[in-house]
């Protein structure tokens, strides 16, 4: 087994998927190519995955998840009595829930409490579980684990777990059983290669491989942006790096809206990071399983690999068996890299019934230290901050300087969050407040 460091290429090379390939809130996507006359399907395909996921509890217990409701049903009577009237119960809420975010929170630049608890949540806060949790709330619906872990488990794309998640993140659920999976043919670097093709027959002009090293202001505004390569007066900046970077390395104090100390004190909750071990490439495996384990009672482990469980429409591109964990130093990774990829090829083919042995070729490890050069990520996270109660909606950093009035700021930080469709939300919000204020 050969081990080489994961690498993620330039926008100009194919992108190298190393999260989970999944396709989520299409919805989103479908409103934003529209706003500049454009039609998605002119950029990149998509194909609904049948099976969506198979999660296994342990070996030989294992349900696939699809866009069949009523064999979605029937798993959740098998889990418990009544199960199939728990799920459509708990559908219904989480569909209100999204719609009501969609229209009134997740489009909307609420920049203080006072916007976010508007009319609406004043008189059906109770009803949108703004300020409880998800695990208590899912509890109301379901008693057994296996249930609660199928909606629960995409708290960790969140960097929360579900006992300090808001129950509002229920909505996941609607996004993932009711509005379906898909797949990007060609993974997930044909989203990046569509919208930039999009803004380059915009006569948008990319710069490549020069690295931005300060923020120049002068008089309370951006006069030019400094990469290592040259100096580019501009009229307005819009920063959609890490957010923490960019306050501490690219501004100088006087201009940053948050001091060091919100950054370095602990103001913020920050989410376990993950390593990402991917384990080269074969055309006979694909699509996603989901491994779940409680530790401790308490906490949920996931482990996600492309395979081809029960898979009749496979993507048209082939995946690697990727694994998911827990965050540590890369020496010690790579010093324990041969028995822990051992134990979890073991793991997986005892989980799964397959052999995937003889298709491993190669061992890409991703780790916290390659967040942080190869994105800047804050501490070597690879979620930004996490989605608590208090740093949710108008509790997220703002989109805007405070100090700086031509400054912007979009992604994951921001509002509304960690996540591909929740960035081109951020987006959309952070240019419409651009275009009110600048045009």
């Amino acid at each position: 087994m050969k081990f080489e460091p994961a690498a993620v290429e330039s926008l100009t090379g194919g992108v190298n998927d190393t999260g989970l390939s999944w396709y989520l809130m299409r919805e989103v996507l479908e409103r934003f190519f529209p706003l500049f006359e454009k039609r998605r399907e002119s950029y990149y395909k998509l194909q609904k995955l049948d099976p969506y996921y198979r999660v296994f509890f342990g070996p030989g217990d294992s349900v696939d998840i699809t866009g069949d409701m009523s064999r979605t049903e029937a798993i959740f009577v098998s889990f418990e009595p009544g199960g199939a009237e728990k799920l459509r119960r708990y559908l219904a809420q989480t569909e209100y829930e999204c719609d009501v975010a969609m229209r009134e929170f997740l489009y909307r630049d609420n920049r203080t409490v006072y916007e976010f608890l508007n009319r609406r949540v004043k008189i059906e806060g109770a009803r949108l579980n703004v300020f409880s949790f998800l695990d208590r709330f899912v509890r109301k619906y379901f008693t057994d684990r296996r249930a609660r872990q199928i909606l629960q488990y995409a708290m960790v794309f969140l960097g929360s777990s579900p006992s300090n998640a808001p129950a509002l993140y229920s909505i996941v659920s609607h996004v993932d059983l009711n509005l379906g999976v898909w797949f990007l043919r060609g993974g997930m670097g044909e989203l990046e290669g569509g919208v930039v093709r999009l803004v380059r027959e915009m006569d948008v002009n990319i710069k490549l491989g020069e690295e931005v090293k300060h923020i120049e202001v002068e008089r309370g505004k951006v006069a030019s942006v400094v990469t290592e390569k040259g100096n580019y007066p501009c009229d307005a900046a819009l920063i959609n790096a890490d957010y923490a970077h960019a306050e501490l390395e690219l501004l100088e104090a006087p201009y940053r809206s948050y001091p060091a100390t919100y950054w370095k004190n602990g103001c913020l909750r920050l989410p376990c990071s993950l390593s990402i071990w991917d384990y080269g490439r074969s055309s006979h495996l694909w699509h996603i399983t989901i491994s779940i384990s409680v530790i401790r009672g308490k906490h949920i482990l996931t482990q996600y690999s492309a395979s081809r469980h029960g898979q009749r429409t496979p993507p048209a591109t082939s995946a690697a068996p990727r694994l998911m964990i827990p965050p540590s130093r890369r020496k010690t990774l790579m010093k324990f890299a041969t028995p822990a990829q051992k134990r979890f090829i073991d793991h997986f083919e005892k989980l799964t019934g397959e052999s995937i042995r003889g298709a491993v070729s190669v061992c890409r490890i991703y780790s916290q230290r390659d967040y942080s050069r190869d994105y800047n990520a804050y501490r070597g996270t690879a979620l930004g901050i996490a989605h608590t109660l208090f740093q949710t909606a108008a509790f997220r950093p703002a989109g805007k300087s405070k100090k700086v009035s031509n400054l912007y700021f979009s992604g994951q930080y921001t509002h509304p969050g960690i996540g591909v469709p929740m960035k081109f939300i951020s987006s959309e919000v952070t240019a419409a407040k651009m275009t009110e204020e600048l045009l």
